[in-house]
């Protein structure tokens, strides 16, 4: 006998009639400047002194706004500007956006929006009108004034008609999901633009298993990209199963309702693997009362009090129904800014970017966390693959990636269509081969991770190039719109490249024009610090060019070998020597090597002869090294201890007094008040 499944809804708390006042209150827009520019901010020491040279408009708190000069980059300006010992801090001159807030009058009543931050992820999309959501439910009120701009394909499985019963649980559902934005009236969805298949599943208050099957089969054959189901059963079908399998198999996402009956025991389809498992989450964030929680549950969404649209009207209602089409809702946000994104990764983007609840890491009562549509829209640009052999004839490319990437995968493209894809190897090397009849043609590569990130992509082969090409083992770029190669250093997406007279990509070190610079593997200009090869060099920020000799930075000086290396340990400049330390950094002051005491100037020299610190003096040997003991000093005898102090007034050591002067200079055959001192310095008894 076919299995029934119970409504998952809670309850209807309060209905509000259609007619409704559009809110009149607006948000003032915070306004960036017309030009790009930074913020200074000068350290107390500069300020105090009134060495700051004004270049820009004062912000006062000692800060200012300059502007950035045309012919440079903001890192670039940056960089500069942070080089001055006078400047504490430089950063951007960030815009700030106004944040979205819809003009439906019952928006502030629906909490869910805060708590997801759904007015983030709207300043990049309200969703895409190409992206679908399947309800599979009770019947959906397509005439619905807030809904029946979205309403698509509607189907009613009991009668197979195209014609909806009106059911309040559905309506809510779908307007969860999908309610219009910005019409003046009720609230707003969590993907107010994307279109909604609504499926009436039920006859009366259960429907049958084979019915939701019915549904599934409907929903994929018209390119649903997300199901959302919400309700259940305690009873495990297989058929259930098995068409969930296939629907997500054809690239379909289904997110199912928990359960509602505080039970760690499995409803489905929830439970089923492939299908996202949404548990309840009330105003506080914490897990609400009646939701389900247990192992199979993957992500959390608010679904208590939630307010959408009901049959004539609107209202709140409470349960995990209302949970999953929240869920749905930033799915098909997602899919709508990245159309590429295959199921899997849309999962990933869900469950990792979600706001982690309860216990440290995934728990069963929130799963992987409460859903978060700011940060499911973040998408982040991996780095390149970087090819080393391209075989047009054997129809092969090859090459490695240098970065770490989760579950990477090389996509082969031409244009938008997907020719081929292969996994990473254990090494990061990959090899992906070219279908026949693509050959000659225009090839493009990119990386992709478990999450949809993404790198650009990259030309492998075509006939007129444009871009980066690759040829021979040798990377070259040409401009997009005259087809020109180019040569010399290149500014390209915010990178400092150079081209060899042939238009080939440096890599490595390079000496252009007396210089020395090094480009990375990916040919990109390096600046700044960069180890190679067990030695630290040190690249201009402005211009990339290696720095010899002396050089400060934050305060601290170095010194650069003639190679350009780092100089570490005793460096003879001029006429005299200095101590680099381990880190490179310039030494100054005491200095312990060994068992032998060196003093460095504050210019960093190495201090020779006689030395006056505080009250205390000292003596340092031609080679540097702090004298201790006896020092026969131009025809005197003076004394210092361990420390390397310079004894002055009576010393007793040897069985013996001897007298030191003020100067250090030990007294000599002469009477320090009624004691002799003899020939020897000691006082004679």
């Amino acid at each position: 006998m076919l299995r029934k499944l119970p409504f998952l809804a809670i309850t209807i708390l309060i209905y509000i009639l259609v007619s409704v006042s559009p809110s009149e209150a607006s948000d003032v827009e915070l306004s960036g400047n017309g030009s790009p520019g930074v913020i200074v901010k000068y350290n107390s020491s500069a300020i105090e002194k009134g060495t700051i040279k004004r270049r820009g408009a004062s912000l006062g708190r000692g800060m200012e706004r300059i502007q950035i000069p045309k012919e440079k980059t903001i890192s670039q300006f940056i960089e500069e500007l942070e080089l001055s010992s006078d400047v504490e801090y430089v950063e951007p001159d960030y815009k700030l956006k106004k944040e979205y807030v819809p003009n439906d009058p019952y928006y502030k009543r629906q909490w869910q929006h805060e708590a997801i931050n759904s007015n983030v992820a709207w300043e990049k999309t309200k969703g895409n009108n190409q992206i679908t959501v399947a309800v599979i439910d009770d019947g959906v009120q397509i005439t619905h004034p807030d809904l029946r701009h979205s309403i698509i394909s509607p189907y009613d499985v009991i009668n197979m008609t195209s014609t909806n019963p009106y059911n309040n649980h559905a309506t809510h559902v779908a307007g969860i999901i999908a309610s219009a934005i910005d019409n003046g009236q009720g609230g707003t969805g969590v993907s107010p633009n994307v279109k909604v298949i609504p499926i009436n599943v039920f006859s009366g208050e259960s429907a049958y298993v084979s019915d939701v099957i019915k549904a599934l089969n409907y929903a994929t054959d018209r390119g649903a990209k997300i199901i959302n189901i919400s309700l259940g059963s305690p009873d495990y079908s297989q058929a259930l199963a098995d068409s969930i399998q296939a629907a997500y198999n054809k690239g379909s996402i289904i997110i199912a309702a928990a359960g509602n009956e505080s039970t760690s025991s499995p409803s489905y389809p929830a439970s089923f693997p492939n299908v996202l498992s949404v548990s309840s989450t009330d105003i506080d964030d914490g897990l609400s009362y009646y939701s389900n929680y247990g192992r199979n549950i993957d992500i959390a969404a608010p679904g208590s009090g939630i307010f959408s649209t009901l049959v004539n009207g609107y209202g709140f209602m409470s349960g995990t129904s209302m949970s999953a089409p929240v869920v749905s809702g930033v799915a098909a946000l997602i899919w709508s800014t990245d159309p590429a994104l295959n199921n899997s990764q849309v999962i990933n983007r869900l469950l990792y970017s979600a706001d982690d609840l309860g216990p440290l890491g995934f728990d069963t009562q929130f799963g992987y966390g409460r859903v978060n549509a700011e940060k499911a829209l973040i998408r982040k640009k991996l780095s390149p693959p970087l090819i080393n052999n391209v075989n047009i004839g054997g129809l092969v490319i090859g090459g490695k990636v240098t970065s770490q990437v989760e579950q990477g995968r090389i996509l082969l493209e031409n244009g938008e269509k997907l020719l081929s894809e292969t996994n990473l190897n254990s090494d990061n090397s990959f090899q992906i081969k070219i279908p026949h009849g693509y050959e000659n043609g225009k090839l493009t590569i990119r990386l992709t991770d478990k999450y949809g990130n993404s790198s650009d992509s990259y030309n492998i082969y075509e006939g007129r190039p444009a871009g980066w090409v690759l040829s021979n083992g040798y990377w070259s770029y040409y401009d997009l719109v005259t087809g020109e190669k180019k040569i010399g250093f290149q500014q390209i997406d915010g990178s400092r490249y150079y081209f060899n007279p042939e238009g080939k990509m440096a890599t490595g070190w390079q000496f252009i024009e007396g210089s020395w610079y090094y480009f990375n593997d990916s040919g990109r200009l390096n600046t700044g610090w960069f180890s190679l090869g067990g030695d630290w060099y040190y690249l201009s920020p402005l211009d990339g060019k290696m720095k010899t000799g002396w050089l400060n930075t934050d305060g601290i000086w170095y010194y650069l070998n003639p190679d350009g290396s780092m100089k570490t340990g005793w460096l003879k400049w001029g006429d005299s020597w200095y101590y680099l330390n381990p880190d490179g950094s310039m030494k100054i002051g005491w200095l312990l090597l060994g068992s032998s005491w060196y003093y460095l100037n504050p210019d960093g020299s190495m201090k020779t002869g006689w030395l006056l610190l505080g009250s205390t003096w000292y003596y340092l040997n031609p080679d540097g090294t702090m004298e201790t003991g006896w020092l026969w000093y131009y025809g005197n005898w003076y004394y210092l201890e361990e420390t390397g102090n310079m004894v002055t007034g009576w010393k007793f050591f040897q069985q013996k007094w001897y007298y030191f002067y003020q100067g250090g200079n030990m007294a000599v055959n002469t009477y320090i008040g009624p004691y002799k001192i003899g020939p020897d310095g000691a006082w004679v008894n």
